[in-house]
C-alpha cells in the first residue's frame, strides 16, 4: 500500500447528498492526541462529528469510533472510506471482496472492476445494497502481498468498490482500488465503531475460495497450424499463434517468427471467447471455470455453475488439416424450476488481434479494421483510427434475426473472425470497438510501440428448449486467402475497394499464371502483357484519332482564328461558334485520354488489391525480397524508405515514353494543350505517390511502359501512311 491521496485515505469522511458527496476539508478537522490514538473533531453550526482512531488491542489493525450529531436534513447520509491504495498492476491478480455474515464472499478481480469503471457509465465500479438485517463480516482488498479489510462492521446501507488513477513519484500513474461505505444518519445522528485489519497475503488466502483468488491456470491446444493458450479465468483465449507463416520475409516459420494472431496483452474480461451473462450472481468473464481437455488433446471443455443454479459451458476444438477455423460451441442449462424462455448473453470474438504488421509501413497500406458481415451481403467496417472515437455497432431485431454472418478484425494480410454456424442464429447485435492492450507491442514499420488493438463482440438472445440452449460458431484466424474465406462465406471481409471485381479478376489471373510459370514476378509481367493486349485496339484507335483530329483542325484553322479574334471578349460565344464550325466541317472531338481513363480503374484496382493480396506476401523477384513491399535495394542514412530501384525505372520509362510518343497533329487546340500539360507532370506525381508502394505495382507499371513504347512505333508507322 502506497501513500494515498488525502480524500481517499482509510477513514476519510464525506457528507452524503442525493446528488453528490461533499468533502469535509482536511483543514476543518481539529486534532487531539490521545493515549494510543488520536481524535479529530469538526464543528460547523449544529453539526459536530467526532472521529477517534486508535490501535486495535492485538496491534493488527486500527479502530475507528465515529460519532455524528446535527447532520443537516439534506445531508441524509455519511460516506466513509475503508481500504484504499492497493495497486491494480502486476501479474498476481488483486481482488476486492465483500462477505455478509452467513454468506460466501463476493469477489471482484481488479481487472473486472477496472473494466466496469471504464465501460459501465456509472460513478463507481461495483455496489452492494444491504438490508436492515445484513451484517458485513469482511469488506476490503486482497492484494499481492497483503490483505486490508474492514471487519465486524456496524449497520451500513451500501458498500462501494471503485478504482482510480494515482500519480506516484517513483512509478508514474498507477491503477489503484478503494472501498467506501454509506452510513445512514437517522434523525441527524450516527454512532458506530469500525476495525480496519491487515494481514499477509498467505495468511489471508486460506480464508478465501482458492479457485477464485488464484491466478488463472493455462492450457494449450496445439497442432501444426495453431498454438492456442487458454486460461480458466474467464475461460478465454489468452494468446494465439499462427505457426504456418513467418513475420520475416525469407525466413522459415519458427517460434520466434510465428504470427501472433491474438496477443497475450489483451485485458482480462476482453479476451477472445469471453462469455458474459448478467443476473446469475457470478461474473463469467472473470471467474474461474472448470477446465477439461479431451484425451486426444484437440479440444477443451469449460464449465461453470452460477450461484443461482444456471450452468454454462464452452467447448473449443482445433480444426482439421489445412484449415484455420476453430470450432466453438456455447451451451446454457437453466436452473431447476427456472421459467425463462431465453437467456441473454454476450460472446467476445477476436480481441487483441494481430495489427502490428510490417506492411503498415507502405504507402496506402490497409489500416487495421473491425468488420461486420451479414448473410445478405451487407457489410460494415471501421478502421482503428475511427474506432478510437466511436463504436461500430449493428443491431439485429427479431425480424432480421439470423442475417448476421460474422464479426472480425483484419490487418494487412490476416483476418480473425467469429463466424456463425447456425442459419437461425441468436445474435441480437454485433459490436466492434477499439481497446488498449496491457503492454505495448513493437512495430516492424519503424513506428513507436503501440497498445492499440480491436475487439469484436456479439450479443445473444439464446432461446431455451427444454431448459437448454446451444449456439455454434467458428473462430477463423488465418490469412485473407480468398478460397478459405469463401468456404466460410466471409469473402467480404477483405476490402478490394471501389473496383473490387476488377481487382479480384486481376489477382485470379496473376495466380493462375504463377501456377504455370512458378514465379509471381514473371506472372505479373505476363498479366501486364495480357491486359495491355486487350486494351491495344482502343489505345491504337485513340492515338490515330488524335492525329486525325489534329490534321482536320489544321484545315479549318483560319476559320477558328477568325472566330477567336471576333469573340475574344465573349468566351462562351466563342466556344459555341468553334463547335458550330467544327460540326459543319465534320471535325468531331478526339478520343484523347480514353486509354488512360480506361487504365485508371485497372491501376486503382491493382493499388487496392496489392494491399491485401496474401499470395504476394514474402514472394521474392530479382533483387526484391518481397513483392508486397518496396523493392529496397539498399538503405540510405538520410532517407527512411531506402533506395527503391523499380519506381526510379518506372519514372525513367514514363519520361522516355512521353518523348517517343507520336506528337499530336495540332498544338493550337486548347484541349490538346491542356492534355499535354497534364501528361507532362503525371509521371512525377505518380513517382512520388508510389515510391514507397508494393514492388509488384511498380513492376506492372514498368512492363506497361515498355509495351507503350513498342506500341508507339506501330502508331508512328500508321501515321506515316495517313499522309
Amino acid at each position: 500500500m502506497r501513500p494515498v491521496p488525502w480524500d481517499r485515505r482509510p477513514f476519510h469522511l464525506f457528507l452524503g447528498r442525493t446528488e453528490k458527496t461533499v468533502r469535509i476539508p482536511e483543514a476543518a478537522w481539529k486534532a487531539e492526541e490521545l493515549p494510543g490514538g488520536r481524535r479529530h473533531v469538526v464543528e460547523e453550526g449544529k453539526l459536530r462529528i467526532e472521529r477517534t482512531v486508535r490501535f486495535a488491542e492485538d496491534g493488527k489493525g486500527l479502530v475507528l469510533d465515529l460519532k455524528a450529531e446535527g447532520v443537516p436534513a439534506d445531508d441524509n447520509f455519511l460516506v466513509l472510506s475503508g481500504a484504499s491504495g492497493v495497486e491494480l498492476t502486476g501479474d498476481e491478480p488483486p481482488f476486492a471482496f465483500t462477505e455478509i455474515l452467513g454468506g460466501k464472499p463476493m469477489i471482484h478481480s481488479f481487472a473486472s472492476l477496472k473494466q466496469a469503471r471504464e465501460t459501465g457509465g456509472r460513478p463507481y465500479a461495483s455496489a452492494v445494497e444491504l438490508g436492515a438485517a445484513d451484517r458485513v463480516a469482511r469488506f476490503g482488498l486482497f492484494g499481492r502481498t497483503f490483505c486490508l479489510a474492514l471487519t465486524d462492521l456496524p449497520p451500513v446501507s451500501k458498500l462501494f468498490v471503485d478504482v482510480y488513477r494515482a500519480q506516484r513519484e517513483d512509478v508514474g500513474e498507477t491503477d489503484e482500488a478503494e472501498t467506501w461505505m454509506e452510513l445512514v444518519a437517522k434523525d441527524g445522528a450516527y454512532e458506530g465503531s469500525f476495525t480496519l485489519r491487515w494481514m499477509p497475503q498467505a495468511e489471508a488466502a486460506a480464508s478465501f475460495p482458492a479457485s477464485q483468488t488464484r491466478t488463472g491456470r493455462i492450457h494449450v491446444l496445439e497442432d501444426d497450424t495453431f498454438r492456442v493458450v487458454f486460461t480458466d479465468r474467464g475461460a478465454a483465449i489468452r494468446e494465439m499463434w499462427l505457426k504456418r507463416f513467418s513475420t520475416v520475409a525469407g525466413e522459415a516459420p519458427s517460434e520466434a517468427t510465428w504470427i501472433p494472431i491474438l496477443n497475450a496483452g489483451t485485458p482480462e474480461g476482453e479476451r477472445a471467447l469471453t462469455l458474459v451473462a448478467d443476473g446469475h450472481g457470478t461474473d463469467l468473464a472473470h471467474d474461474i471455470w472448470d477446465m477439461a481437455p479431451s484425451e486426444d488433446g484437440r479440444s477443451i471443455l469449460f464449465t461453470i455453475t452460477a450461484p443461482d443454479g444456471w450452468k454454462f459451458s464452452k467447448r473449443v476444438s482445433l480444426p482439421g488439416k489445412d484449415r484455420y477455423d476453430l470450432g466453438v460451441e456455447i451451451g446454457v442449462e437453466a436452473a431447476p424450476g427456472a421459467t425463462a424462455s431465453q437467456v441473454l448473453a454476450g460472446l467476445v470474438g477476436p480481441s487483441g488481434s494481430y495489427i502490428v504488421d510490417s506492411y503498415r509501413g507502405i504507402i496506402g497500406a490497409e489500416h487495421p479494421a473491425v468488420f461486420v458481415l451479414d448473410r445478405d451481403g451487407e457489410d460494415e467496417s471501421g478502421a482503428i483510427e475511427k474506432l478510437q472515437k466511436e463504436i461500430l455497432e449493428k443491431a439485429y431485431p427479431e425480424e432480421r434475426r439470423g442475417t448476421f454472418r460474422a464479426v472480425g478484425t483484419r490487418g494487412a494480410y490476416f483476418v480473425c473472425a467469429l463466424v456463425s454456424e447456425d442459419a437461425r442464429n441468436a445474435v441480437t447485435s454485433a459490436i466492434g470497438k477499439w481497446i488498449q492492450l496491457d503492454r505495448a507491442l513493437p512495430r516492424a514499420d519503424r513506428e513507436p510501440p503501440t497498445r492499440d488493438s480491436m475487439l469484436g463482440r456479439v450479443g445473444l438472445a439464446l432461446p431455451l428448449e427444454g431448459g437448454r440452449a446451444t449456439q455454434a460458431f467458428r473462430l477463423y484466424a488465418g490469412p485473407n486467402e480468398s478460397s478459405a474465406l469463401r468456404e466460410l462465406e466471409i469473402g467480404g471481409s477483405v476490402n478490394f475497394g471501389w473496383f473490387g471485381s476488377i481487382g479480384r479478376a486481376l489477382m485470379w489471373l496473376m495466380k493462375t499464371l504463377e501456377r504455370l510459370v512458378g514465379s509471381f514476378g514473371i506472372a505479373i509481367m505476363l498479366m501486364t502483357v495480357i491486359v495491355r493486349a486487350l486494351l491495344f485496339p482502343v489505345s491504337y484507335k485513340t492515338q490515330l484519332s488524335m492525329q486525325r483530329y489534329g490534321k482536320r483542325i489544321q484545315r479549318i484553322k483560319p476559320l477558328l482564328d477568325e472566330i477567336q479574334k471576333k469573340y475574344e471578349k465573349d468566351p462562351q460565344r466563342m466556344n459555341q461558334e468553334r463547335m458550330r464550325v467544327m460540326k459543319e466541317h465534320g471535325v468531331g472531338l478526339p478520343l484523347g485520354c480514353l486509354t488512360i481513363f480506361l487504365q485508371i480503374p485497372i491501376w486503382y484496382a491493382l493499388f487496392q488489391a496489392l494491399r491485401v493480396e496474401f499470395a504476394l506476401r514474402h514472394q521474392p523477384f530479382l533483387w526484391a525480397e518481397d513483392l508486397a513491399m518496396p523493392d529496397k535495394l539498399f538503405g540510405l542514412p538520410i532517407w527512411p524508405h531506402g533506395f527503391n530501384l523499380l519506381p526510379i525505372l518506372m519514372l525513367v520509362l514514363w519520361v522516355l515514353q512521353q518523348k517517343l510518343a507520336p506528337p499530336p497533329g495540332s498544338t493550337d487546340d486548347p484541349q490538346v494543350r491542356m492534355q499535354m500539360k497534364m501528361m507532362k507532370f503525371m509521371p512525377y506525381v505518380f513517382f512520388f505517390m508510389l515510391y514507397n508502394y508494393a514492388a509488384a505495382l511498380a513492376l506492372y507499371m514498368c512492363v506497361s511502359s515498355v509495351w507503350t513504347i513498342a506500341e508507339s512505333k506501330l502508331v508512328r508507322r500508321a501515321i506515316a501512311r495517313l499522309g
